[in-house]
């Protein structure tokens, strides 16, 4: 009975655990939001972070893919949806193509990587200063299905 009771136990906290690998969490700071790296971006150049959200758009350019994502604090998991509001926009800087029907408008998203600096364009009428983040590791929630896109 002992041993059926552990083996449901191990089974339920490894589905309460995080999406991202635990090379990719090593050396990450929590702390840093987009709204901090738009103010300096010097200051929290190469810094590891892990930030979900939720996917404006993907676009391919000829030899990687730019994912737009509002960033929403997360859950434990990594999902976005904590009770925080978004918290400003990011780019994801993908080597390679990335179908815009997978990762697609309304996706929830995670990714572990690098802040790789700002990149400068126009929202609307007005510019807007997005962090840029190379990944290491990405995870897309998508309804009664996940899929990890590793890197």
């Amino acid at each position: 009975m002992r041993k059926i009771i552990l083996i449901a136990i191990i089974i339920l906290l490894s589905g309460c655990g995080s999406v991202i690998s635990r090379e990719a969490r090593r050396g990450v700071d929590r702390s840093i939001t987009p709204s901090m790296v738009q103010i300096e971006p010097d200051t929290y150049s190469n810094q590891k972070i892990i930030w979900g959200g939720i996917i404006i758009s993907t676009n391919n350019l000829k030899d990687r893919s730019i994912i737009e994502v509002l960033h929403i604090p997360s859950k434990r998991t990594g999902e976005a949806g904590g009770s925080e509001p978004p918290q400003g926009r990011f780019l994801i800087n993908a080597i390679g193509y990335l179908d815009p029907l997978t990762y697609r408008k309304n996706m929830k998203i995670v990714v572990a990587g690098s802040i790789k600096g700002i990149v400068v364009k126009k929202l609307d009428v007005m510019e807007y200063t997005y962090p840029l983040i190379e990944p290491v590791e990405m995870h897309l929630f998508n309804p009664g299905e996940e899929r990890v896109s590793p890197y």
